[in-house]
């Protein structure tokens, strides 16, 4: 009985174990078919997402499907998505929620929490951002925030961000489901992309196509109706031809299809076409004329132009071809028009040649002549300067002492080689000094070369000067040497040098220092050695202050001055030159006139004499023109010399000496000068500027510098 009971006690435990496991079980499997239930939704849930993003193909369109149906999954309504603008910034490109106002945002890699996602690469999860160190001012409204990255084969391409304001947070279960999420997300993103790249290269292609077809168009046109004819041979046989061909030749395109290249070139001309010329030295296409025999027989010129090129896929030739036979034709008839021109020119020459010949004869005679009439002229200006004259040096009229101390300075300066400017007065014999120098200088044997400066314009004299080369200005019609070139190894006398132009003045300057100068368009220089020798009846000095003349030239030249003392300051001379200048014009005229009158004398010794010797020698002439025989009486004299008033008292003879016509010495006797010759012209300053050999401004200035009142003296 015992055994019984003890055996339904254990039995009824067992039953209750089993009992107890199989509830066990029965809840086990309960709860993994809860688990497969929720597995099932999510799937169901991610399943009906990825139909609903699949169809997306607009990269925009598909990120604001992306961001807010992974908002849905996690139930927020708030969220975004990242993609990168460069390898140092990503940028919100949608935004839901609070974060649709922060679209455009951009921030640096590890800023911010979604910084820190795109930096780690992995899906991260901060469910008390408050308190996370990292969090931006402009997210402050967060309370809970999960990231998770959109990968493709390339690596991270984007990040999913989703964010609570309120108190809830993410768990497991959305963190699952986000991940599966951005799998799916990432391979609509890259179909998207893809289909945005094939879509563009696609329309880029038709766009492409569609400019092919209009340039095809267009290269079509321009070939049919292009006004030059256009061939493509191979193998020696035409191969395509445009309209012009046809019209230019008369063949149809059958017949040059069907024709060799050579049957169509004339039989003279074949070996000169393009095929046989090298190109261009410039790499152009290669160049040839020749004809052409057109289907009705006739010849026609041709211009070809042939480049190399590849025709269906085979080398083949391009010829552009010009018709030029209305060229050729002029040609020949220019050949024809050339042949007889040429015919004109030789029987032209050969008159020239004559006729060259006879003017070089006349030439040579004529050469002669002015030779013997130059000797003859010496003979004569020897015997009427007085050089066999007692009262005579170097054919220089003179015995008073200061024109004897005229003569010793003379012979010193002639010794030197340096500058010699030389001051006077119009007509007291400036030139004959320069003549001076240069026979009693070391240069007597060298050229002695005269220009007068005042007589020329700027061009005209830098010409005379320098010379020029062919073609250096219009009328340069052959190369011309200058004054230096014909007067080196020997004396260059300048006159009237203070109305040189001051372009002038620089290069005789650089001529003084160097010795060197340029002829007119040339740019070789040319060496010289010559003495230069000017004259001057200006003040120098007074143009210097005007601006007018260089302050450096005029030292340059002013290293021996010399002053001619004016008729006036030697009186002694006047009978001297009186008596020389009537044996001068009795032989020049054949009057037997034999002096002048006492009277006449007294009146040459108290008149001024603002012009000089010159001027004396121009009163006699007048005087031998009125009288016929014996004396020469006051009557006879010019009315200017008889009007004049009388010297009130002679001036000192003064000694020449090197110095300045107008030093402060001379300024009472300037300015006698000056009131006599006013009084002479009555005032007329141009008249005046006549009498005293200067020019109307030096007038006017002297007016001005002495405080001469014209009014006193106008009739």
């Amino acid at each position: 009985m015992k055994d019984e009971d003890k055996s339904k006690a254990e039995l009824l435990a067992e039953v209750q174990r089993l009992r107890a496991s199989l509830s066990a079980n029965e809840q086990a499997t309960l709860e993994r078919q809860q688990k497969l239930h929720q597995q099932n939704e999510y799937l169901s849930a991610l399943h009906e997402t990825a139909l609903g993003m699949i169809n997306r193909l607009e990269v925009h369109s598909l990120l604001e499907d992306i961001v807010t149906r992974a908002a849905r999954l996690v139930d927020t309504e708030h969220g975004y998505v990242i993609l990168p603008v460069d390898e140092d910034l990503i940028e919100v490109k949608v935004g839901l929620g609070v974060y649709a106002r922060q679209v455009g945002y951009q921030l640096r890699p590890g800023e911010g929490f979604v910084g820190h996602v795109w930096r780690e690469q992995r899906t991260m999860v901060e469910n008390s951002y408050a308190t996370w160190e990292g969090r931006l001012s402009d997210w402050s409204a967060v309370r809970a925030i999960a990231g998770v990255p959109l990968r493709s084969e390339s690596g991270v391409v984007g990040v999913i961000g989703l964010v609570h304001i309120d108190d809830r947070t993410f768990g497991e279960k959305e963190i699952y489901l986000l991940s599966r999420f951005a799998a799916l997300a990432s391979i609509c993103l890259d179909n998207a992309r893809l289909y945005e790249n094939v879509s563009r290269a696609l329309a880029e292609r038709i766009e492409a196509e569609k400019a092919l077809a209009q340039s095809e168009e267009k290269y079509r046109l321009l070939v049919e109706n292009a006004n030059e004819g256009i061939t493509v041979t191979q193998d020696g046989r035409f191969k395509f031809v445009n309209p012009k061909v046809l019209e230019v030749s008369g063949y149809t395109f059958d017949d040059l299809t069907s024709t060799p290249l050579a049957d169509v070139i004339h039989p003279e001309d074949r070996k000169a076409t393009s095929r046989s010329r090298p190109p261009l030295p410039d790499g152009g296409p290669r160049q040839s004329e020749f004809r052409i025999v057109c289907k009705n027989g006739e010849a026609k010129w041709v211009l070809c132009n042939t480049v190399e090129i590849r025709w269906e896929d085979r080398p083949a030739t391009l010829d552009i071809l010009s018709d030029i036979t209305e060229r050729k034709l002029a040609e020949q008839v220019l050949r024809q028009a050339h042949d007889v021109l040429e015919q004109r020119v030789r029987e032209r020459t050969a008159e020239l040649e004559r006729s060259t010949a006879r003017l070089e004869q006349e030439v040579r005679e004529r050469r002669q002549a002015e030779e013997e009439l130059k000797r003859t002229e010496q003979r004569y200006n020897g015997a009427i300067a007085g050089d066999d004259e007692p009262d005579s040096w170097q054919g220089i009229i003179g015995k008073s002492k200061v024109m004897k101390q005229l003569y010793q300075v003379i012979e010193k300066v002639a010794q030197s080689d340096a500058p010699v400017i030389i001051y006077g007065e119009s007509g007291t014999g400036k030139e004959l000094c320069a003549r001076a120098i240069h026979q009693l200088g070391p240069r007597s044997d060298g050229p002695y070369i005269q220009l007068n400066c005042a007589a020329l314009n700027e061009n005209v004299l830098e010409s005379e000067l320098f010379g020029h080369i062919k073609g250096a200005f219009t009328g340069a019609y052959r190369d011309r040497i200058g004054r230096f070139e014909a007067a080196d190894g020997g004396d260059l006398f300048l006159d009237e040098i203070g109305d040189v132009p001051p372009n002038i003045q620089v290069k005789l300057l650089r001529v003084l220092e160097t010795k060197q100068f340029e002829r007119m368009g040339d740019h070789e220089p040319v060496t010289v050695n010559v003495r230069i020798i000017s004259a001057t009846n200006r003040d120098l000095e007074e143009l210097i202050a005007e601006k007018r003349f260089r302050e450096d030239f005029f030292f340059r030249i002013n290293v021996i001055p010399i002053r001619i003392p004016p008729l006036r300051d030697r009186l002694d001379d006047i009978p001297v030159l009186t008596d020389h200048f009537i044996r001068r014009l009795r032989g020049r005229t054949g009057k037997t006139i034999t002096g002048v009158s006492p009277q006449v004398m007294a009146r040459f010794m108290a008149y001024r004499w603002p012009g000089n010797v010159r001027e004396l020698l121009g009163a006699l002439e007048y005087a031998f023109v009125v009288a016929e025989r014996g004396l020469i009486y006051p009557d006879q004299l010019p009315q200017l010399i008889n009007s004049a008033p009388p010297r009130s008292q002679p001036p000192p003879a003064a000694a020449a000496r090197p110095e300045a016509p107008d030093s402060p010495a001379r300024e009472p006797a300037q300015k006698r000068e000056l009131i006599a010759a006013l009084e002479q012209a009555e005032g007329n300053q141009s008249r005046a500027a006549r009498i005293l050999g200067v020019n109307r401004m030096t007038i006017a200035n002297r007016i001005k510098k002495y405080g001469v009142d014209l009014s006193r003296y106008r009739v």
